[in-house]
């Protein structure tokens, strides 16, 4: 199952009528599931962002069990959440699922240096009973992330912009 993360090839846009602070759209691939999502350059940079990313992914490979792909992080002073995709590893297995991290349900202050401490315990059960409240994607070999081919943060570009 491929994956891959990154941003696109286009330039920042303005949300919410503020002229200070760009947005850059992103994409994320895994297998035939395209989901795309904007960052805000308000506190991180693109390059803060792929470095989380990569990060992220050595996480996993260094064999943690969870980890998470922040999407956009703009401070807990300026925000009351960040948008993540939390990684669990299960077996030769990722569970990859898109959340809201809200700053004030966390136990500590939230730190970008231990966020992976902020992925929920997950309790995976059998197959009739439901994983996720609105079902994960799976990466059945979670090693092919960290495949050259398939985990370095490319530029996208073409017809499937939003």
């Amino acid at each position: 199952m491929s994956f891959s993360i990154g941003f696109l090839d286009e330039p920042p846009s303005y949300p919410f009528d503020d002229p200070v602070t760009p947005e850059a759209k992103g994409i994320l691939i895994l297998g035939e599931a395209k989901e795309y999502f904007g960052s805000s350059l308000y506190l991180w940079t693109k390059k803060d962002y792929e470095s989380q990313w990569r990060h992220a992914i050595k996480t996993l490979h260094d064999g943690k069990d969870r980890a998470g792909l922040i999407t956009e992080y703009v401070g807990s002073e300026a925000a009351t959440h960040l948008e993540w995709w939390p990684m669990y590893v299960v077996g030769s297995r990722v569970f990859i699922q898109n959340q809201l991290l809200f700053f004030d349900q966390l136990a500590e202050p939230f730190s970008v240096q231990s966020a992976f401490f902020s992925c929920a315990n997950v309790e995976l059960r059998t197959k009739k009973e439901r994983r996720f409240p609105s079902g994960p994607s799976v990466c059945p070999s979670w090693k092919s992330l960290l495949e050259p081919s398939r985990s370095r943060h490319t530029t996208h570009s073409g017809p499937d912009k939003r």
